[in-house]
C-alpha cells in the first residue's frame, strides 16, 4: 500500500509519469476514466525485444573477447613472472635449464642488441605479437621461449631490473638438456652455458 501512496503523490508531483493502457488489468488502476500502471516502466523494460537480443549478443561477445584476451595474453606475462621467481631461486653452483624453467618449452632463442621484429621473425620461424624488437641498446636481456611455434615467454629488459641473466649461444634446445653455472654478482642471478 505504501509503494502505491508514494507512486500517486509522485504521479500528482509530476516526477512520474505513468504508462497509459487502452484496457484494464489487475495492476492497473483508474484515474479520471483513463487507466494508468502501477508500476514504473524504465531502461530495459521499455525496450523491444529486439533491442534486449541485440544488446545481450553484443556483450556476450565482448566478454569472450576480453576473456580470451586476458587468457591468451596473460599466460606470456605469468610464464615471464614465473621464470623470474624460478631463476632468482636457484641456490646451486649448477643447473640444467629443463629443471628449472617452470613451464613447457621446446627452444629459447637470444637476441642481441638492435634485433628487429622482422629479423626475429625469420630466425624462429614464425609471426607473432609477443615477439619485441630489442631497439634500446646493448646490455638488455632478450629472451624468447617457443613450444611448438607458438610464444611462452619473452623477455626484454635490463639485467638489473629482472634479477637476471642467462648467458648462451644463440639458440638452446630442451632435448639437450642444456648445463648452465650458475654465479651470483652483486644481486643480479648470471646462468652461464656449459658446454
Amino acid at each position: 500500500m505504501g509503494v502505491l501512496r508514494t507512486f500517486k503523490s509522485r504521479m500528482k508531483a509530476g516526477v512520474v509519469k505513468a504508462k497509459k493502457h487502452k484496457r484494464s488489468d489487475s495492476c492497473l488502476r483508474k484515474k479520471n476514466s483513463r487507466y494508468y500502471s502501477s508500476y514504473i516502466t524504465i531502461g530495459v523494460f521499455k525496450m523491444k525485444k529486439k533491442t534486449k537480443i541485440a544488446i545481450i549478443i553484443i556483450s556476450c561477445i565482448v566478454l569472450i573477447v576480453i576473456a580470451g584476451d586476458l587468457a591468451n595474453g596473460n599466460f606470456v606475462t605469468r610464464n615471464n613472472q614465473n621464470l623470474r621467481n624460478a631463476l632468482k631461486s636457484i641456490k646451486s653452483d649448477s643447473i640444467q635449464l629443463n629443471e628449472v624453467v617452470p613451464f613447457e618449452w621446446d627452444v629459447v632463442y637470444t637476441f642481441g642488441p638492435y634485433a628487429s621484429k622482422a629479423s626475429i621473425e625469420e630466425i624462429v620461424g614464425f609471426q607473432s605479437t609477443d615477439i619485441k624488437e630489442n631497439n634500446i641498446n646493448e646490455g638488455m636481456v632478450h629472451l624468447l621461449f617457443v613450444k611448438e611455434e607458438k610464444v611462452v615467454a619473452s623477455i626484454l629488459g635490463y639485467s638489473e631490473s629482472l634479477g637476471y641473466r642467462l648467458d648462451f649461444p644463440s639458440k638452446v634446445i630442451f632435448s639437450e638438456n642444456a648445463q648452465f653455472d650458475v654465479t651470483v654478482s652483486d644481486g643480479i642471478v648470471v646462468l652461464t652455458y656449459r658446454k
